[in-house]
């Protein structure tokens, strides 16, 4: 697979991080069904994408990069990014690890 640039990565994260700053809330659950179906910021987008772009370049690998991190914690998120009230924190968290394994 092509690389994912960290430019690109943190085009995500600061999205995903502007809908927190304006009080949004998505369960953890909803966003490891997201993340597991490879499509959280398709999802997003619908939902937030009046308000927050989502339409980023390399979306698909950036979905598949999340999903291959999301399959290795098996649940055990709390433990690994101490996030357990919203799951949007969980997807910085995760596009934040990527940003420094990349």
């Amino acid at each position: 697979m092509d690389a994912v640039t960290r430019s690109t990565l943190n085009l995500y994260l600061l999205s995903v991080n502007s809908l927190i700053d304006n009080g949004e809330k998505e369960t953890i659950e909803f966003i490891n069904e997201a993340l597991e179906a490879k499509t959280v910021f398709d999802i997003l987008e619908v939902k937030y994408g009046e308000n927050q772009p989502f339409d980023f370049v390399d979306r698909n690998k950036v979905h598949d990069l999340l999903h291959d991190m999301w399959a290795t914690f098996d649940g055990r998120e709390e433990r690994k990014f101490w996030v357990s009230n919203n799951g949007l924190c969980l997807l910085v968290a995760y596009i934040g690890e990527l940003m420094a394994n990349y």
